[in-house]
């Protein structure tokens, strides 16, 4: 999702067992007006990565992740540690890893 608006509704993104794969690669502007709703993030390595703003994310289901459901990474690129805050435009946003363990958001 490269600097546009869109609505993901039930898709699953599934891995495989080595865990290697990313679900959703978020960038750019545009993703803060998107929605990320019901979809499933299983066997991959991260589910999703944001590196500018933030679309909203509802009911999703993450599990057997190797690293984390988010990573939110600043323009720059470094990945934020947890409790790390941000401003980037108009999103505020802290950390969440929802790792190894079924989490829903």
């Amino acid at each position: 999702m490269e600097d546009v608006a869109m609505r993901v509704y039930g898709v699953s993104f599934l891995g495989d067992e080595t865990r290697a794969a990313l679900g959703i690669f978020i960038d750019g502007a545009r993703p803060l007006e998107s929605v990320i709703e019901g979809c499933v993030f299983n066997g991959l390595h991260t589910g999703m990565e944001i590196v500018q703003e933030i679309p909203a994310v509802r009911r999703c289901v993450f599990e057997n992740l190797d690293r984390a459901g988010v990573v939110i990474r600043d323009p720059g690129g470094k990945a934020l540690e947890p409790g790390d805050l941000f401003l980037n435009g108009l999103a505020l946003a802290a950390l969440l890893f929802l790792a190894r363990r079924r989490t829903y958001v």
